[in-house]
């Protein structure tokens, strides 16, 4: 049974499931028409290599696919002048072996972002999000380069991936404008937690890249982002029935990362790790004596653990200096030893990742 709902339910279910505006769709119409558009200068002999358009080009293709102060896609989503700068490379095709590897990265850069209140013909007035730039890079198969089929192909195969990256960045955009315009400027607590320790010294434990990632990853930021993603990505795909999006599903890096959240367990991520011969033979060096694979472990991670506190007290005092708040403190007792460090996420990755499950297999309403 397939579930009927009006349009107006549907932009509130999509709120509720997602946390984002409805008026995310429009942008991200926006910025895959003008990467259409770059295709299209690249076959018209342009260089390819690295594309831009600043904030009044963004602006005019906006205008141009109904962007208005008085469009509900305006009044939910307020933002002027983002510039959108794209990267393109060709690659073999052998390079390409999912969808996901046309896209190579993207961000929301708010380096040059910033309140405004400006006033328009029709006399309204708003507080509008300026400048930002999205970054995208794009890698196009050398076959569809050599024959000049880019832009069909992009339409084809590789449109749903780049939207479902502008829907994943746009998300941060509504978050850092509601965050800004509440003066919450602080980045969330999560995103300190990331950065801490984040770059692992040489000979480290391969397993801490993981815990690391997995701790940005469970950030209702991050977590958001993800869902909207993969609700552009569905999209995209016209994913229809059920079976469809249950196959959609077992091919969804966010369908997986979800997944991992929510089956972490502290021992048996303790007991998985492996102690390389090159990482044990660093640390009995270091220390004078031979050791076990237990001891190694204990000290590599005492280790990993000891940085990333250092990092995370330095940001905290940076954030203390720059807006007058610290971030919280952690437990003592959480520090004290590995077991109990691993211990302090399990709770909190299995929420986030059964949130996030909950979210996603909600999304199924919307088709």
């Amino acid at each position: 049974m397939k579930l009927i709902i009006t349009q107006k339910q549907s932009s509130k279910l999509i709120k509720e499931t997602m946390g984002v505006p409805k008026s995310v769709d429009f942008w991200v119409n926006v910025f895959s028409s003008l990467i259409e558009d770059s295709l299209l200068m690249l076959l018209d002999g342009g260089d390819g290599s690295s594309l831009s358009f600043d904030g009044n080009e963004v602006m005019e293709k906006a205008f141009s696919l109904g962007w208005s102060p008085d469009s509900s896609g305006f009044k939910e989503l307020p933002i002027v002048e983002p510039s959108l700068n794209i990267r393109l490379g060709v690659v073999s095709d052998e390079f390409i072996s999912t969808g996901d590897d046309y896209i190579q990265g993207g961000q929301f850069n708010t380096k040059n972002t910033g309140l405004s209140n400006i006033k328009f013909p029709n006399g309204k007035e708003s507080t509008v999000l300026t400048g930002g730039d999205i970054e995208i890079t794009l890698l196009i198969p050398e076959e569809h380069f050599d024959d000049g089929s880019i832009l069909e192909f992009f339409k084809l195969d590789i449109k749903p991936y780049v939207e479902s990256l502008f829907f994943h960045e746009l998300t941060h955009v509504v978050e850092y404008y509601n965050r800004i315009l509440s003066d919450q400027n602080v980045p969330g607590r999560e995103h300190m937690w990331l950065s801490a320790g984040r770059e692992s010294p040489k000979n480290h434990l391969e397993e801490w890249d993981h815990l690391i990632f997995l701790i940005y990853l469970h950030s209702s930021f991050e977590l958001n982002a993800r869902v909207s993603e993969i609700y552009g990505l569905m999209k995209g795909l016209k994913i229809k029935t059920k079976k469809e999006f249950a196959d959609f599903l077992k091919s969804s890096r966010v369908w997986s990362y979800s997944n991992d959240l929510n089956d972490f367990n502290a021992e048996k991520y303790y007991d998985d790790i492996v102690i390389t011969d090159e990482l044990k033979s660093v640390v009995e060096d270091r220390l004078g004596e031979s050791l076990s694979d237990d001891d190694v472990k204990e000290y590599a991670l005492t280790a990993l653990i000891g940085r990333w506190e250092e990092d995370y007290n330095e940001m905290s005092s940076e954030s203390d200096k720059l807006y007058g708040t610290k971030l919280p403190k952690m437990r003592p007792s959480v520090l004290s030893s590995p077991t109990n460090f691993i211990k302090f996420w399990e709770k909190r990755f299995n929420r986030a990742g059964n949130k996030a499950i909950r979210k996603i297999t909600k999304l199924y309403s919307l088709l």
